[in-house]
């Protein structure tokens, strides 16, 4: 599939950053879940936890990211989600520097999915640990710099 096919899959909504990756609002995220696979890069235990995750949404934390980029499917655009927006958008640098040509990130993360009370699945009442996140992220962005 070429570059262009696959970046005419991005939903219109979808606004390109100058660092070369999508973003989207999370209303229109939902509308459009089909056309992407979603990517949650939070922690186990947060994806697990009181914000729940987006059903059918896949988990490659962060942290593990530079091992699994091979593993990631590229037959539709990435959505990528965390927290709030700003792991996913580091993540997002990181995969479009590394060739990924569609990747999305979702505005406002699963905080603001909440707040407008999409569906979600695996929420428990424990707390999310982001404890070594931030570390783990600069890691794999230290790795990736050339």
């Amino acid at each position: 599939m070429s570059d262009e096919k696959i970046s005419q899959a991005v939903p219109d909504t979808a606004v390109l950053t100058s660092l070369g990756f999508f973003t989207i609002p999370a209303h229109e995220a939902h509308r459009n879940l089909s056309a992407f696979h979603v990517v949650d890069v939070r922690t186990h235990e947060e994806y697990h936890g009181p914000l729940g995750n987006i059903p059918g949404s896949i988990l490659k934390p962060v942290a593990e990211l530079a091992h699994e980029m091979g593993n990631l499917p590229k037959d539709k655009p990435l959505l990528l989600v965390c927290r709030s927006s700003h792991r996913s958008s580091m993540a997002a640098q990181v995969l479009v520097s590394s060739g990924f040509p569609n990747v999305v990130v979702m505005e406002g993360g699963m905080s603001h999915w909440n707040t407008l009370g999409l569906p979600t699945s695996n929420r428990t009442g424990h707390g999310a640990d982001r404890t070594g996140t931030r570390d783990a992220l600069f890691s794999l962005l230290q790795r990736l710099a050339v």
